[in-house]
Order: C-alpha cells, then sequence, then structure tokens
C-alpha cells in the first residue's frame, strides 16, 4: 500500500516483482511531482501454469492507482504518467482500477526530429520548435504488451511451459499450456469456462486459465498549458494489447487526446478526442449491428453520430454477407436477404417473384448450400455465409 505521500523529483514506481507473483497493490492519495518514468504497474513473473482439468486457482485479484496528483514542472517525463501490464517477460494477469488521478503538465517541450538538439527544449506554442512540434511531453496511460490474457494465438508457432493466449476473437477468456508445444495450422474452439475441458491443438493442450484481466480507467483528468497540442500518443495500446479488456470512462483533457489501438481488429486504431470533451467507451456504441453490406473478417464497422463522432464500432468475426434477422408475418421483396433468428453461419434469399408474406412462425432454414424452404408464401434459398460481428466492449456477441 502506497498511501497519502509526497514523492518530488522521484525516478518513479515499479509496481512489479522479478519473481513470484505481485497483486493487490494500492496506490492511492499521492502527489508526484517530477515523476519522470511514472508508474509501472505490472504483476510478476507467474508462469500461470494450469494442470488438469479442475479450474485453476485465480491467485491475481484487482489493484488501484486512485487519487493521485500528477505534476511536471521544467522536467521533460519519460513517456507515460501510467503504464499496465509492463516489466515482465509473461503478461500480467492483475486487473486494475486507474480513478480520479489528475496529470498536470506545466511546461511544453519540442518534439522536432529534425532538429535533434533541441528536442528536449523547453517551448511555448508560438516559438521554440519546428512547426506544430510544441507539445505535451508525455502520453497519460500505456497498456503494455499483451495485457488482457496474452497474444492471440497463432498458427504453427511455438510455445513455453506456462505461455497464455487469447482466441483471436476474444470470449472474456484466457488459456494456458502446461508444457512447450507447437501449434496447428487451425485455430481450435475455444469452450468457454465453467467446462474448462483440455482443448488439443496440434502438441498443445491448451487449458482454460480464467477470464481475462480488465481495467477500469475512470475520471481521470489531464490538464495542459492554454491552446497546448496534445502528445499524439496519449493513450496507447501496444502490440498484442487487448483493447476489449480495457474499459475507459470520463477522460476528459483541456487538449486533443490521441487514443491509439494496438491491434488492426481493434477499434478504432486511432481516435482523436477533442479539448474539453469528455469521453468514454460506453458512448461509442450503438446496440445494434449492420443489417447489409459484405464483409471481411476483422474489418471495422464505424458509424459517425450528427457532429462526426465516433459513435458505434462493429468488428466482423466472421466474413460474409449482413443481413436483418427474419420477421414472422413480414412483406419480403424478391431478393430480400434475411438470418435466422437463431444464427447458424448462413444467410437467405428471398426467391419468390415480386413479393410475399413471411409465416407466424420461423421456418427450419437448411444449412446445406443452395437448399430452399418454404415459408408463407416466400421461399428461402441458402445463398451462402452470414457475416458475424461483435463488440470489443463486450468481448462477444451480440
Amino acid at each position: 500500500h502506497i498511501h497519502d505521500n509526497y514523492m518530488s523529483n522521484w525516478a518513479g514506481i515499479d509496481a512489479s516483482n522479478v519473481l513470484g507473483i505481485l497483486n493487490r497493490i494500492d496506490i492511492e492519495n499521492n502527489e508526484f511531482l517530477n515523476f519522470s518514468s511514472g508508474i509501472v504497474a505490472g504483476g510478476g513473473r507467474a508462469k500461470n501454469l494450469v494442470v488438469g482439468r479442475e479450474p485453476p486457482s485465480i491467485v491475481h485479484g484487482s489493484s488501484t492507482i486512485k487519487s493521485n496528483r500528477f505534476s511536471f514542472e521544467g522536467v521533460r517525463p519519460v513517456s507515460f504518467a501510467i503504464t499496465l501490464g509492463g516489466g515482465e517477460a509473461q503478461p500480467a494477469l492483475e486487473s486494475w482500477l486507474v480513478q480520479d488521478n489528475t496529470l498536470t503538465f506545466h511546461q511544453l517541450y519540442c518534439s522536432d526530429d529534425s532538429r535533434p538538439g533541441r528536442r528536449r527544449q523547453n517551448c511555448d506554442r508560438n516559438m521554440g520548435c519546428g512547426p506544430g512540434t510544441c507539445r505535451i511531453p508525455a502520453g497519460f496511460l500505456a497498456v503494455a504488451r499483451n495485457f488482457g490474457g496474452g497474444a492471440k494465438w497463432k498458427p504453427h508457432t511455438s510455445y513455453s511451459a506456462g505461455e497464455t493466449v487469447v482466441p483471436q476473437i476474444g470470449n472474456g477468456y484466457f488459456y494456458s499450456t502446461a508444457r512447450s508445444c507447437q501449434s496447428g495450422p487451425v485455430e481450435p474452439i475455444w469452450p468457454i469456462p465453467p467446462e474448462y475441458p483440455l482443448i488439443n491443438d496440434n502438441t498443445c493442450q491448451w487449458s482454460a486459465g480464467g477470464p481475462t484481466p480488465k481495467a477500469m480507467v475512470i475520471n481521470n483528468r489531464i490538464n495542459g498549458p492554454a491552446l497546448a497540442q496534445g502528445f499524439g500518443r496519449d493513450v496507447v495500446f501496444y502490440d498484442g494489447a487487448n483493447r476489449s479488456s480495457v474499459k475507459i470512462k470520463d477522460l476528459v483533457a483541456n487538449y486533443d487526446l490521441a487514443i491509439v489501438a494496438g491491434d488492426d481488429c481493434d477499434a478504432p486504431t486511432l481516435q482523436i478526442v477533442p479539448a474539453f470533451r469528455v469521453y468514454g467507451d460506453s458512448a461509442q456504441y450503438f446496440p445494434t449491428y449492420p443489417s447489409t453490406g459484405k464483409f471481411e473478417r476483422c474489418w471495422q464497422v464505424i458509424v459517425s453520430d450528427s457532429t462526426a463522432h465516433l459513435v458505434q464500432h462493429w468488428i466482423a468475426t466472421r466474413a460474409g454477407y449482413a443481413a436483418p434477422s427474419w420477421r414472422g408475418h413480414a412483406r419480403y421483396a424478391f431478393g430480400a436477404r434475411v438470418l435466422p433468428q437463431n444464427d447458424n453461419g448462413h444467410f437467405y434469399l428471398q426467391t419468390t417473384p415480386g413479393s410475399c408474406t413471411s409465416a407466424q412462425v420461423q421456418p427450419t432454414f437448411p444449412a446445406a448450400t443452395g437448399n430452399t424452404v418454404l415459408d408463407g408464401s416466400c421461399l428461402w434459398r441458402e445463398s451462402g455465409i452470414s457475416a458475424g460481428f461483435t463488440l470489443p466492449d463486450s468481448g462477444g456477441s451480440p
């Protein structure tokens, strides 16, 4: 527990461990002046081994970074005030609450690579650097590589004993191998606990390791000099960091924030949050998913509201066509597409000339290629694979 301290001109706090497991850390109500390396919040070199078919012991818990005040006066910080899941070879499995913290920059710095002699010089927004390079000197939050349970599973890959992975499309759990092994060419079907079966994958046997760790980032404030230009990487997810494991609510700065994702299936890869706008993930998503168009796997679906701000983002988990769900006693034109209400991975084309009316009860839609089924005065033909969608916010299908 690190509570109620005033720390001036320290390098930082490395809340991690070389050996063993570090968990349940509480860093609260401190004042950090010129904390050049910030807080690196890790979790130790846990081997994460899961043996047999029994549910694993969940040794990791929840840690807190709350109500702290970071202030930089005349000292250029290294990169980020807070780094989650950093410092270890294995992905950190501790969950984190980052709440009610304030970060204040009193000085801007040059970021002009063409003038290396000035790169770390103080500046103001009107002079001292190349155009557009007098900036906030550091970011607020970095989420370390593979945070959220481990890297995404890959085919034909060597894994060490204790290494963890998450599915290519996250389901909210991570999986561990108890021995060194080589994955196969096709991603296995990942069971969702509490069943905890072993999953065979070439020479690998994966066991469900438990729910993926989460980070809640709530009600944090960032301040810089008037009309400051942002760092450009104010909230960063490094390669393999699981965006769906981090929930952001009520984050605001007095300059434009850049949120940078670490994976091409994350949402979105770069997002600019205007100055003074209160940002939160929950305001980003609508409760419905696309019902028209053809999608490739991992394509992002982004819709803007009337103010051109991002409000919806879906990821295509399965390549195919989007279509609305079948409705009873509804009129359908020739060529209309529907999906069964209980998704079977296929879409169906209405082939009755003109138009038709569906029955009150949904028919049994055939999965075989080109097969048809009669539905009231409609005749539906199986016409291909339907697209599947997920929200990174939920980690599962809608």
